[in-house]
């Protein structure tokens, strides 16, 4: 989106500028008079798609500059006339101004970039809890709140946790997405749904479950009208279900009494933030096989707790499957894997927890090199109907996502 000129009071708007008065007779909006550079700062951070969540029936939001509402609930920019804007934003005297504007928020999205190496981004970044919390209370009818940290340090998520703990909750917010350091996201899940989340208590920096305790984590939720959560997304590159101890570690502080109760919707997507490449761990034994059985099994017991649900999605590396572990064939056995028989072991396992939760109607597996394997239930029988289906890279419909 362009830059807007500011505009003097009294003045024609030029074509396409937004309406400056609330009602017939009100002065323009004070933040019309905006210095160039600032504007340039908002407009340069926003995309078409982040136009998303405000409720487009709002006459009151229609009369107001939409980039401004976006940006001030963003928290994008560190510079110097932006962080100016956002004191002012947030503080500003003139209230009957300032209500309409954020009662017309429906979307809240904070998405820092934390640059240390220069002394206002650090400044900023000390400062963003307090503003965070500070514009949710003010937002008071926003339904969906989007928290991405992955990119600050664990420092400043631990501000934001611990002054979360102390406000009031988000009884209103009906959708939920939080990418944070595991141990936060399980805190402000709690804060959003009081009781759902179960959450461990502080990890044993000697375990290893520790591992799964300070890896970051995209966490994503949806709630119905009273209060009881329906879908569920949750991200980890390190979830592997040959690995039946962190399946466990990983899975139960999400999936407590109160969560399997109302699930209808579950998808467990892969997050990875690794820099480094570590070689593939490829499963090619009669071991690797016991194992990967015995996290099947766990996979669905832990399933079979939850009697509402509907689709479930999941991720098995292609990479990792060896041909003895694919074939059951546990000679010397060197010839590659054929799309054919990966096709065939991929849909034998859809089949095989199908047949487990015969409630299901969509399951799906991703391969991570690119491919989907769709099962759905047919009107008739345990088994399902099995397709091949290109990974849609970042959409966040199922099998990728929980949005219809």
């Amino acid at each position: 989106m362009p830059p807007q000129k500011c505009i003097k009071r009294g003045a024609n708007p030029p074509v396409g500028a937004p309406v400056e008065a609330l009602v017939e007779g009100q002065k323009p909006f004070p933040l019309l008079m905006l210095p160039q550079l600032a504007l340039h700062l908002i407009f340069s951070s926003l995309k078409p798609s982040e136009m998303d969540g405000i409720s487009r029936s709002s006459k009151s939001l229609r009369s107001l500059l939409l980039p401004y509402v976006f940006y001030a609930v963003r928290f994008e920019g560190t510079a110097a006339e932006v962080c100016n804007l956002l004191r002012a934003f947030l503080y500003h005297r003139r209230q009957k101004f300032m209500t309409p504007l954020w009662e017309s928020v429906r979307c809240f999205t904070v998405s820092p970039r934390s640059i240390r190496d220069k002394p206002s981004g650090v400044q900023v970044m000390y400062q963003l809890p307090k503003r965070i919390l500070e514009s949710l209370r003010r937002t008071v009818r926003v339904r969906t709140v989007i928290i991405d940290f992955k990119t600050l340090a664990s420092k400043t998520q631990e501000r934001f946790v611990n002054s979360l703990k102390a406000s009031s909750g988000w009884p209103e917010v009906t959708t939920l997405s939080v990418t944070a350091f595991c141990r936060h996201a399980e805190t402000i899940a709690k804060h959003w749904l009081p009781g759902h989340i179960d959450g461990l208590s502080p990890r044993d920096t000697t375990n290893s479950s520790s591992i799964s305790w300070n890896t970051p984590m995209p966490f994503g939720a949806m709630k119905n009208r009273a209060g009881q959560l329906t879908r569920m997304y949750l991200g980890h590159g390190l979830l592997a279900i040959h690995t039946k101890g962190t399946l466990s570690i990983i899975l139960e502080p999400w999936v407590g009494e109160k969560v399997c109760k109302g699930l209808e919707w579950f998808v467990v997507g892969y997050f990875d933030t690794w820099h480094k490449v570590f070689p593939l761990n490829i499963l090619n034994t009669v071991s690797d096989s016991q194992k990967l059985d015995e996290g099947i099994q766990t996979l669905i017991k832990t399933l079979a707790m939850m009697p509402r649900l509907r689709r479930f999605a999941f991720w098995v590396e292609r990479l990792r499957l060896g041909p003895s572990l694919v074939r059951q064939d546990w000679t010397v056995d060197c010839e590659p894997l054929t799309s054919a028989e990966l096709d065939d072991w991929y849909t034998g396992l859809i089949q095989k927890i199908a047949r487990s939760l015969p409630k299901l109607e969509q399951l799906a597996i991703m391969d991570r090199a690119g491919t989907v394997y769709m099962g759905t239930r047919t009107s008739e029988g345990d088994e399902m109907m099995v397709s091949r289906e290109a990974e849609e890279v970042g959409s966040q419909r199922f099998p990728h996502g929980i949005e219809d």
